[in-house]
């Protein structure tokens, strides 16, 4: 309990005003359903909470969350590689 009262305060501070924190996944799901984002990067297990969205979702591992479910997973992000990544989820 006392660790969620000071993640809390954490996300308060002025350089993380931006950042959300979510108790659960359905308030997380309920969250990404209710805003009108066009792009959506995130953990492939997430994409599955994303079901009223019309964002376009660009799934990029993250071991936090997913472990090494995806660690062979072909992604790039920076250069010709990162654009043609990319490109195949979001159309440019």
């Amino acid at each position: 309990m006392k660790a969620d009262r000071r993640m809390k305060r954490v996300y308060q501070e002025e350089a993380l005003l931006g950042v959300r924190f979510f108790e659960c996944e359905e308030a997380l799901a309920q969250w990404m359903n209710g805003m009108q984002a066009d792009v959506i990067i995130g953990d492939p297990l997430y994409q599955g909470l994303v079901r009223e969205c019309n964002a376009q979702y660009v799934p990029i591992p993250h071991v936090g969350l997913s472990g090494v479910m995806y660690a062979g997973a072909n992604y790039e992000f920076i250069g010709k590689a990162g654009y043609d990544f990319l490109s195949r989820f979001i159309g440019i």
